[in-house]
């Protein structure tokens, strides 16, 4: 299956052509990230923080490049376009601070002279399956927490919004340790590939339930 992404104001606008993801590269993609997670939980909460600040400072710097590939792809308006960015900025540096936030709690003991705590700790694999409408916002209000709190993340852009995607983790991906955050492309069997596989602890959904079966 070939993903072809067209600018919906002029067709004759092919932003790229690439072929989706099978089963073997999602699960590849999937090993790769497992992997990769058992390096980014043991990450202090700090220097997840500043990666995930420093990755908002690189999308902004590249704000008006995004810009101009949100118009082009999915038919925004500029105005539009530009608060999505903005946005996303935004997500990403609340959730560096949430990284900084406490991983857990105590509770109460049976004895005075027992402490009990509880500790969150990441799930490891996360995939997060993303629409077209805000090819930005929506995959950073998924993939921040995810990375915040340690967690290796996959990105499923809708097909409609690929090279947002693609530019998109291209992006921060260089801020993270190496496969902690990849995408990859395709339609339902590329998501069921992902949704299927057992080294994904956690799925993120936005869409209808008939698109994803």
């Amino acid at each position: 299956m070939t993903i072809t992404s067209v600018n919906p104001h002029d067709p004759g606008d092919v932003l790229g052509r690439w072929e989706a993801a099978g089963a073997s590269e999602a699960d590849a993609a999937v090993e790769r990230a497992l992997k990769a997670a058992e390096v980014w939980r043991e990450v202090p909460g700090a220097a997840r923080a500043k990666a995930l600040d420093d990755a908002a400072s690189a999308v902004q710097e590249r704000a008006a490049e995004l810009t101009e590939l949100v118009v082009r792809e999915v038919g925004k308006p500029v105005t539009e376009a530009r608060g999505e960015i903005a946005r996303g900025v935004a997500i990403l540096r609340y959730y560096a601070q949430a990284a900084l936030a406490p991983d857990g709690e105590t509770l109460p003991a049976a004895s005075p002279d027992q402490l009990l705590m509880a500790r969150y700790l990441p799930v490891g694999v996360a995939a997060l399956l993303t629409p077209w409408n805000f090819p930005v916002a929506i995959p950073l209000w998924k993939a921040a927490p995810s990375l915040a709190y340690g967690n290796a993340t996959i990105v499923k852009p809708s097909s409609a919004a690929a090279a947002t995607g693609l530019a998109l983790v291209e992006i921060i991906a260089p801020e993270l340790p190496a496969d902690v955050l990849q995408v990859v492309l395709g339609g339902a069997a590329t998501a069921r590939a992902l949704i299927d596989n057992p080294g994904v602890a956690a799925v993120s959904f936005t869409g209808r339930r008939s698109v994803a079966t």
